[in-house]
């Protein structure tokens, strides 16, 4: 019994602060989470209906399938001297002054390849011709309507091409597309009249070349 308080104003704190302990606990157990969400993060093991035995089955097989897999990727990892020369362990066996320096060279030949690579880089001017930076002197506007000038340009040289294509039968004739699968019959009358027209345009040849000839 605390000094100047009387048992009905102990009684009353003792209540109060049960009442308060009682909401608190009410509102924790109204916000938890469901079983099984804590089955699902393993903070419970197991699920309902499941026996005991199943439950450490799946338990075992579970840390097996983890071992596995762990093992897997300590096999896979890298060696040490790979890491050493990646410069993702340091070397014990190195001095820390030697250490330094070794960095500082690193630090100095990345920025000469660096330099390098920075004075035989392509122009801006190229870089805008090639569409692959923008000019930043024209307004948005003006680079929208160049961009669809040129794709209408290009559009066009297209739709131009397809237009003065050459047709199929063109193409077959010049050996450069085979020809469509015909009958035997077909194919060999279409063999006779290819002959007879080489026959032709021989025969034609050889009589301008005689008579073209001093008699």
């Amino acid at each position: 019994m605390k000094d100047g308080c009387s048992p009905q104003l102990q009684a009353a704190q003792h209540q109060l602060n049960f009442n308060q302990t009682s909401d608190r606990l009410e509102a924790r157990l109204d916000t938890r989470p469901p079983r099984e969400r804590l089955v699902d993060t393993n903070i419970i093991k197991g699920s309902v209906g499941v026996a005991n035995a199943v439950q450490a089955r799946q338990s075992e097989l579970k840390f097996k399938r983890i071992k596995h897999n762990l093992d897997h990727r300590l096999q896979q990892r890298p060696e040490p001297n790979d890491l050493l020369n990646q410069n993702i362990l340091k070397s014990d066996k190195v001095a820390p002054a030697l250490t330094g320096a070794v960095k500082q060279l690193q630090f100095q030949r990345t920025t000469i390849e660096l330099d390098k690579k920075l004075d035989t880089r392509m122009p801006k001017k190229h870089l805008v011709e090639r569409n692959i930076l923008k000019d930043e002197k024209l307004s948005p506007n003006l680079v929208a309507a160049q961009e669809e000038l040129k794709f209408n340009h290009t559009i066009d040289k297209v739709n131009n091409l397809v237009a003065n294509r050459r047709t199929k039968a063109e193409l077959v004739h010049d050996h450069i597309l085979p020809a469509e699968k015909v009958g035997p019959m077909v194919q060999s009358a279409h063999d006779q009249l290819e002959r007879r027209r080489v026959v032709g345009v021989l025969s034609e040849q050889l009589n301008a070349s005689r008579n073209a000839s001093p008699k």
